[in-house]
């Protein structure tokens, strides 16, 4: 699991204790029920805190701050990597285990079958140790790839189609 503080905010100046501070953060995991175990922690937590400064804390967790797992459905992950990997090319679909990393997908795999594929975009004179990470500063994508990703969503379409003809 993770925990994320993002944003601290609070104050008017530095040497003033401000009335409120406000941390902004997102909770990450694995599983449901981790998920509730943090959010309970957090909450317990800050109480305590709280309690020992002798002041109020409010615990907000939206929707948006907790994210569920991008888990793909094995049995449309067993169908779709071939098809992947007859417009790729061998040895170019990697199968990435689980992990914290947030995405909206998520909530719609919670609900319907899901296979979440991350296309690449690393320019390619770089290799992966130079290439900056995401949601940094330096962070290029390069769209040469954008080809190959409208032509594996295509295939992926008409094999899931041709396999589930009462899905149309």
């Amino acid at each position: 699991a993770v925990v994320t503080v993002g944003k601290i905010s609070g104050g008017t100046r530095s040497n003033i204790i401000p009335e409120q501070v406000e941390l902004i953060g997102t909770l990450r995991s694995f599983s449901v029920e981790d998920r509730a175990r943090i959010h309970a922690s957090v909450r317990r937590i800050a109480s305590n805190v709280a309690e020992a400064l002798g002041v109020t804390v409010e615990v907000q967790i939206p929707h948006t701050a907790s994210y569920p797992v991008t888990v793909n459905d094995p049995a449309l992950t067993a169908q779709m990597v071939p098809v992947l990997e007859a417009i790729t090319g061998p040895g170019r679909t990697i199968l990435d285990p689980p992990n914290t990393g947030a995405e909206d997908f998520a909530f719609f795999a919670e609900k319907v079958p899901g296979f979440y594929i991350q296309l690449g975009g690393r320019p390619p004179h770089l290799s992966a140790a130079e290439a900056a990470p995401h949601h940094t500063p330096d962070f290029v994508i390069d769209d040469s790839g954008l080809g190959v990703g409208v032509r594996a969503m295509a295939a992926m379409a008409l094999h899931y189609m041709a396999a589930h003809p009462t899905a149309r």
